[in-house]
Parts: structure tokens; C-alpha cells; sequence
């Protein structure tokens, strides 16, 4: 996914259950591990954020201010998001 911004905002809103992640913003590991179900987490980089999504399905997803809904359906295995910027 590419975004048309100077740099990267990630928050997300864990909702319905735990989820474990890992989170990279330009090539730096910034966290890892499991986020309580009620929880917003944000991450930020210049050009490149990688995050391992655990339960997709908890984590909803909010790009640069966009509300992008859901990360996967209910179930969904882990997924990889890949977010850079267009600069």
C-alpha cells in the first residue's frame, strides 16, 4: 500500500480480543509483541512501515487520519501490511 504523504501514520484500535504484532517503521523494529483487546497503538515512520498482524479481525486501522476499517475478516490468518510513502 502506498500512501501520497510525506511520512507514515499508523494508529490502530484493538477491539474483540488480543493481537499479537510486530511493527517495523524504516527498518527499525519499534514493537513486538501482544496488545490487550482496548487498547490504540500509533506508529510513525518517514518512509516504510511493516507490521505482522497475529487476529486482523481486532485491529481496526486508521492511515494517515483515513479510517480504513477492519484489517482482515473474523479468522483470517496473520497478514502482512506494507506501507510506504510516495516520496
Amino acid at each position: 500500500m502506498t500512501v501520497n504523504d510525506e511520512a507514515v501514520r499508523l494508529k490502530v484500535s484493538i477491539r474483540g480480543g488480543q493481537c499479537w504484532v510486530r511493527v517495523e517503521a524504516d527498518g527499525r523494529l519499534v514493537e513486538e509483541g501482544l496488545i490487550e483487546s482496548g487498547a490504540d497503538r500509533a506508529w510513525e515512520a518517514s518512509r516504510h512501515l511493516a507490521i505482522r498482524v497475529g487476529a486482523p479481525w481486532t485491529m481496526n486501522l486508521y492511515l494517515n487520519g483515513v479510517d480504513m476499517g477492519s484489517a482482515g475478516p473474523e479468522g483470517s490468518p496473520a497478514k502482512d501490511l506494507d506501507i510506504h510513502t510516495t516520496r
